[in-house]
């Protein structure tokens, strides 16, 4: 048996004892396409600026009261 066979072997085992797991999976992949082919990288800096923001403006707020 080759390694694909094996893999192919396994990765049916898995889809069909998860199948919540391989549609969430799937899911997931084609929502990034979706919003544009980010990668992981562009939407984690995303993320940070966001955090920074909301960040900075809750030390703003805590230091008006």
């Amino acid at each position: 048996m080759s390694t694909y066979d094996d893999f192919k072997d396994r990765f049916k085992l898995l889809a069909s004892k998860n199948q919540n797991l391989v549609v969430n999976t799937l899911s997931n992949i084609f929502t990034m396409r979706l919003i544009g082919n980010k990668t992981h990288g562009d939407l984690a800096e995303k993320g940070h600026k966001l955090a920074n923001d909301i960040l900075q403006k809750d030390i703003e707020r805590l230091k008006k009261s």
